[in-house]
């Protein structure tokens, strides 16, 4: 008779034996490697800013912009003199060229080295230019506003549009805090043309937890179901562990899961941060105004790295993967059929997301509905910050994980409890 732990291995062994879910992992890593360089050909020059970041430092104050502004005259003068030997004419600054002539690095003008020199001045002029108008903007913004806008978009009302409008105060005063702290004065890859947060956490990231959502049904609903389906039932839940097997079972899948995503998201990430160097920004705040990148001024809730909101996030995608383990074991459990066990995760899935739509505006519970797993994901990019009417509260993410957690971990226990006294012919 076999031990325990023999069991769980066995169980182990028989998850990672499966074709299916091998390929589909692969077929995941491939297309999320594919994703990582394939916007190396819109991002090839991130690399200017860690130059920048040696010279200059990466706070912005009085100091760091004298010394930028020294940085950028030389090489604004040694750019200059290269177009002006070519076209013959001066010019102030390099966007004052391009905008003259917008397809100046097509007509085969100037070499490789030339073009090169060009460019990365054009680059640094963008940074050393959009400070002023960056601090401006920002020392505009009206959260007020943007209150307005979120509310009237979510077309909430009464109960639902106070609860929103205090969530609302409350980001107003940490928008203060962030203002007097100067958070908002670090350097970090310009969001206006790159978008490196948005590039990170919503094609990235949130792409890695919705395969990891296609792939723990797969593996959950299938393994639950095995002996059921290959008829094997009858021996299995009849032995001396009996039962009990539901519980190596669960342990098999949670193990499972924490290594495909573990595997996936080490393999993906140290992928991403080879390609992009992020070595010089790691220090620099969350809440910089160089992350906005035109629809969204990315605010956090708290004063955070950027190596500190990349742990933070980590730790949510691992929560995520563990809710979703959660909702596919009870749904294997009770539904004895695999395929439409995954299926019905996808449709619980789908409501789940699609909830807050079906409640009146005027109702708290519009709010209330918003706290699940599966809006948690939706907007990854947003995840502590400002993040719009149905979620602007400050630990809206600790909310939704503690309540699904014990929420899951209590029918979980019912789940288990209730199949030891169930047939399993």
């Amino acid at each position: 008779m076999l031990d325990c732990s023999e069991i769980f291995k066995h169980e182990i062994k028989k998850i990672f034996k499966s074709p299916i879910v091998i390929v589909v992992f692969l077929v995941f890593l491939a297309f999320d490697l594919f994703t990582v360089f394939n916007g190396y050909k819109l991002r090839n020059n991130l690399g200017v800013l860690n130059n920048i970041v040696d010279e200059v430092g990466y706070k912005i104050d009085d100091e760091m912009m004298a010394k930028f502004k020294v940085y950028y005259k030389q090489n604004l003068d040694e750019a200059i003199i290269i177009i002006n030997k070519k076209e013959g004419k001066n010019y102030n600054s390099i966007s004052d060229y391009l905008n003259e002539d917008k397809a100046a690095f097509y007509k085969e003008k100037y070499n490789k080295d030339e073009e090169q020199i060009i460019k990365v001045t054009g680059e640094i002029e963008d940074y050393y230019m959009a400070i002023p108008n960056l601090i401006e903007s920002y020392n505009n913004t009206d959260i007020t506003k943007i209150s307005g806008k979120s509310i009237e978009f979510l077309n909430l009302s009464g109960e639902a549009e106070e609860m929103s409008k205090q969530g609302f105060e409350k980001f107003n005063n940490r928008f203060t805090q962030i203002k007097e702290n100067e958070e908002q004065m670090y350097l970090f890859f310009n969001g206006k043309n790159y978008d490196m947060h948005g590039f990170l956490y919503k094609d990235i990231l949130r792409n890695i937890i919705i395969q990891m959502m296609i792939l723990i049904p797969l593996i959950a609903t299938f393994f639950m179901n095995y002996e059921f389906e290959n008829d094997t039932s009858l021996v299995a839940y009849s032995s001396k562990r009996g039962r009990n097997l539901i519980c190596d079972k669960l342990k098999a899948i949670i193990v499972a899961v924490l290594i495909l995503g573990t595997v996936l998201l080490t393999i993906v990430l140290i992928t991403f941060f080879f390609v992009y160097d992020y070595s010089r920004v790691w220090n620099t705040s969350i809440s910089s105004f160089f992350y906005s990148g035109g629809k969204n001024l990315y605010m956090s809730w708290f004063n955070l790295t950027v190596k500190q909101y990349l742990m933070l996030m980590i730790l949510l995608t691992y929560s995520c993967f563990l809710l979703f383990t959660s909702i596919a074991f009870v749904i294997g459990r009770f539904i004895k059929n695999s395929f439409i066990g995954f299926v019905s995760f996808f449709i619980i899935s789908g409501i789940g997301f699609m909830l807050p739509s079906f409640i009146s505006g005027s109702s708290r519970f519009r709010i209330y509905s918003a706290f699940t797993p599966f809006t948690l994901i939706f907007n990854l990019e947003l995840r502590f910050m400002e993040s719009g009417g149905l979620t602007i509260f400050k630990h809206y993410e600790l909310i939704t994980i503690i309540n699904w957690s014990i929420i899951m971990i209590i029918v979980m226990w019912y789940s288990i409890k209730s199949f030891k006294k169930q047939c399993i012919s």
